[in-house]
């Protein structure tokens, strides 16, 4: 069963410009939004209540109801600010990804996956506090959101997801890795990165060779030789989309 196809891009339709409200009321619910997240780093998730939440804001618990309707919708909130964040990084990694024109196919389908990854991983590293709440959403044994608010968020995870599923399928398509179920493979490679990512607060005290970086990386290419990349291939890749200076 293959991945679903990336839903078509829509014509453009020009909006209108915020109002001064507007803007002032999307401004405010992002500080909130910020406090909420701060909380939730530092102590988790159940120490983020209504009440302690307007404590650290210095409003009354009220005012926080104008902007978000309940702490679900607070969470999700939160969740949708950091898959956009993510996202965005994705984005700015894949467009400015340089294939040289004469690049065999399946170079250039592996760089494009490698790139992908490695925006996971610049995430985990540059913007810690939105990667831990993705985090604790994820692997917290709770239902933590109710199935409305858990609905909206997957709404948001489904096309992150998908762009995955969608460059292992084309890998596939020219040759460069053998057959397999997308939907597993994505899943599988996005647990592994998550694995990697716990050993990050002990950079400093680790060989550079152990850093969580690097051991993302070996994981990452055993994966992908693993279903089928050739090695010398995943390395003329991995050099058109890392810096020789450094990684994340």
């Amino acid at each position: 069963m293959g991945y679903p196809a990336t839903t078509p891009t829509r014509p453009t339709v020009q909006e209108p410009a915020p109002t001064r409200r507007e803007l002032r009321r999307a401004r405010r619910r992002r500080q909130i939004a910020d406090a909420a997240l701060k909380i939730v780093v530092e102590a988790g998730i159940d120490a983020l209540t209504m009440p302690r939440l307007a404590r650290e804001l210095e409003i009354a618990v009220g005012g926080l109801y104008r902007y978000f309707d309940s702490k679900d919708h607070l969470l999700v909130s939160l969740e949708l600010i950091a898959l956009e964040t993510y996202s965005a990084r994705a984005d700015q990694r894949l467009m400015g990804l340089q294939l040289p024109d004469d690049a065999p196919p399946q170079v250039r389908a592996l760089a494009r996956i490698w790139a992908l990854l490695r925006s996971w991983t610049e995430f985990s590293a540059q913007e810690p506090t939105r990667y831990r709440l993705l985090e604790t959403l994820v692997t917290d044994p709770r239902l933590l959101l109710d199935d409305e608010a858990q609905e909206q968020v997957q709404a948001h995870i489904d096309p992150v997801l998908r762009r995955c599923g969608d460059l292992l399928e084309s890998a596939v398509e020219v040759g460069a890795l053998d057959p397999g179920d997308p939907e597993v493979r994505v899943h599988v490679v996005w647990g592994a990165l998550q694995g990697t990512a716990l050993f990050r607060k002990q950079d400093q005290r680790r060989p550079a060779h152990l850093s969580a970086s690097n051991l993302a990386d070996a994981i990452t290419e055993s994966i992908l030789v693993g279903w089928g990349a050739d090695p010398a291939q995943l390395q003329v890749a991995r050099g058109l989309v890392d810096p020789p200076q450094g990684r994340a």
